[in-house]
Order: C-alpha cells, then structure tokens, then sequence
C-alpha cells in the first residue's frame, strides 16, 4: 500500500495561542478532510494515498486553537506511475492574476523546495491573486493552487491593526474572521485568503466530470471580496475576479436501484445533484424520469463518457431514455429553471424486450407488443424496442430475436453441462 508520510510543523496561530487540532485533505476533496490531534513539536500522520491516481497532487493543511483557524499550507506531491521510472518533480510556473504572458517558470531542486522572492513593487492597491502549479519529469500537470493577497494602500498600512476580516466567493453569504487583538497583533499585509469552498456561478455547458472522485470542475469568472474590520468599524470591500477559474464542485450522489424514488430540493445556481445506477445489463433500456420540465440532465457512463439521451414530456415530467454500455450511470442534474417546491428522480432499467418488466422476454412481451400496435397505433413510447421513435412490427421482431437468441444461448450451455457431465 502506497502511503504518504506528512510531517505537520505547528505554527502558533498568534503570540500567545496553543494549537490542538490539525486538519488535512487532498487535492479538493474536502469531503473527506481529515482532523487530528496535536501536541507541541512535529506530529507524523501516515495518509492512505493508494487509491490515487498516478500523477501530481495537493496535500492541504491548517491549524487550529480550537476558536481560530490558520492559514492553509498546501504542498505538492507525485504519485508516480509504477510502469514509468522517471518519478521526480521537475519544474514550477507561478504568475499574478490573470498575467500568463509574465508566468515565471523555473527547475524544482533535490530537496523538492521552492522559494520565491516576489517582486509585488508594482502591483495596484488591491486584491490580487498568487497561481502556481508544478509538473514531473514525465509530463504529469498539478492543479493549479492560488491564494490571495491584499496590497493594502497607504492610509490602511499607517492605520491601527485590525480586529477581524470579512470575505466572500461571487454571491455567497461572506464568511467573517475574527481576531482578538490580545492574541497578536495582525495588519493586512498577514493575511492570507483561502480559496475553497466555492460555488461557481452557474453549471456551464463543457464542464468536466471526473468519475473517479465524482466531481466537477467548471470554469468561471469568480469574485472575489474582502472588506477590513477595525474596532467594529467596516472597511471598505474590495473584490477581484478570477477570470477563467477552474472550480471543483463535489457532487453527494444518490444511489438509486430500479424503480426506486428519491425527492430532493431543486439544484441552486452552480450546484449539481448526481444520481447513479449500477449494474446496468448489456442491451438494457435504461430511461431517467424527472418530475419537472425545465431542469438540464446530462448522463454518463461508469468511464466517465457522456451519454446520449432522448427526452420525452410525459405527464408534466421530463423522461429521457438511453441505451448505455454496461456498467453505471450517471445522471447529473441542475440549472433548474421552473419555480417547483422540489424533484423527484427515478431510474428504470429494463432488459431489452422485456415490456412487462418481470425479468424475462417472452411471449408475454410480444403479446403486449401486439396489442399496443393493434389497439392504439404503437402509442406506448417504452415499446419502441429499436430506438426509431415508432412501435410496430419491427419492435416485435426484436423481440423474437431475443427470444430465439436466449433459446440457442440455453440449448448451447445445456450441450456444454451434459458434455461436462
């Protein structure tokens, strides 16, 4: 097993305060972030990293007194790929806001550390935002990992220190920071504003989904603002945007078996609800019902590949049906955009031919075939057994097919037991 040895140095949050409790987590995965207890000195934790992948990581860490939390310290670390004996760090990129075309790169050394003497001479009064990523010797690309900074303006820098902080990332409710002025003095040259916990805007189209960690990453313009507390008095707020900003959205999916129901609230702007199905046979029907009209569903296979779905507005509810490979599937929903109290999800996944849902295709299912053609010109959409928007006679041929299949694949493994026998 594959394991990471991180020693947390513990650095006091202010003159006076002891830390208690550690905390890390991986990459963006805050889920399944990790608290540990401290005492004085170095504290080793052995982390599990044998379900990565191979390639570039973030290991994130802070402290805390058990009122306030530090700031985060994030470093970089190599999976390596077993099949390839290069496995070494090789170089690092950083650059300021959104100016690429001045990105700085340079070699990482043996130890693995880098330091960086920042020129931030002439830079505007303001927020601004520090990017680095790092790269291996075989090609592999950390995420990118940013933090932001104040430039403060004269009359901030002169002015008396700071009592607490407030920010905020594009429309959420700002996240305050208190600091007690007995603790150690703070100005805002000290601090350090954590990117994380962010809510994109909106779910565009071309976002990612990685399957592994059941995830997504959008790219949006993030805001990004900060206002100053001094003696209860507020600042000024300043705000930045992150032009182009991947954001990682985790998504909490729900397992659905067939049939089975779930409600749940309506996705908010930049959220995403996920639903998945396991086990899908081979040659199955698989269709997603959705009690709401106007809500986006994409679909995806187990690899993570996008699905084609047809949808259907059947009883005020959006039905889309799909013929995926084997395996699972995802339903990702959001950008809801009918004013409904809340969504109901259901998967349905049925053998292909099997109309009367019992889990065999049989003469039942062609008699049902039969009677829908004969008694309503084909009007039941779940009988369209070829996938050409039409119920007739070519639906019952399949359906024959199946059968005759079924009947030779049995006759065969009744050759190949007696053989046996």
């Amino acid at each position: 097993m594959r394991q990471l040895i991180l020693i947390i140095t513990l650095l006091a949050l202010t003159a006076s305060a002891q830390v208690t409790t550690g905390r890390y987590w991986l990459d963006n995965d805050r889920s399944s972030s990790r608290d540990i207890t401290l005492s004085s000195g170095e504290t080793t934790v052995v982390v599990d990293i044998s379900t990565l992948r191979p390639g570039l990581h973030i290991l994130h860490s802070r402290v805390s007194d058990g009122n306030l939390w530090g700031s985060i310290a994030t470093s970089t670390f190599l999976v390596p790929d077993l099949t390839d004996a290069r496995q070494e760090l090789a170089n690092y990129r950083y650059w300021i806001d959104n100016d690429l075309e001045h990105a700085v790169t340079g070699a990482i050394g043996g130890d693995g550390a880098v330091v960086l003497d920042l020129d931030v001479s002439s830079l505007q009064e303001g927020l601004h935002v520090l990017n680095a990523r790092v790269s291996s010797d075989n090609g592999y690309l950390s995420p990118i990992s940013s933090q932001v900074f104040l430039i403060p303006t004269k009359e901030d820098s002169d002015h008396r220190f700071i009592t607490g902080y407030r920010y905020w990332f594009n429309k959420a409710v700002p996240t305050r920071v208190d600091i007690d002025p007995s603790e150690g003095e703070v100005t805002l040259k000290d601090l350090i504003i954590p990117i994380e916990g962010v809510v994109p805007n909106a779910i565009t189209p071309g976002y990612t989904f990685d399957v592994e960690r059941e995830t997504v990453t959008v790219i949006d313009d993030v805001t990004v603002g900060f206002q100053a507390i001094n003696d209860d008095e507020l600042g000024l707020p300043a705000t930045i945007i992150l032009e182009d900003y991947p954001v990682s959205v985790n998504l909490d999916v729900v397992i659905l078996k067939h049939k089975q129901t779930h409600d749940f609230a309506v996705p908010t702007p930049g959220t995403i609800c996920g639903f998945r199905v396991d086990e899908v046979p081979l040659d199955a029907n698989v269709s997603f019902t959705l009690t709401a009209i106007g809500a986006t569903v994409d679909f995806f296979d187990g690899d993570g590949n996008p699905i084609e779905a047809t949808r259907n507005e059947e009883d005020g509810n959006s039905v889309y049906r799909m013929r995926p490979p084997r395996g699972s599937v995802y339903a990702l929903v959001h950008t809801a955009t009918e004013p409904v109290a809340g969504l109901t999800a259901m998967w349905r996944v049925a053998l292909l031919g099997d109309l009367n849902d019992d889990a065999r295709v049989n003469v039942g299912d062609v008699n049902l075939a039969l009677s829908d053609i004969l008694n309503t010109g084909g009007a039941t959409a779940d009988y369209d057994i070829n996938g050409d928007g039409k119920v007739n006679v070519a639906d019952v041929n399949v359906i024959l097919n199946i059968i005759l299949r079924n009947a030779e694949q049995a006759r065969r493994r009744a050759e190949v037991q007696e053989q046996l026998e």
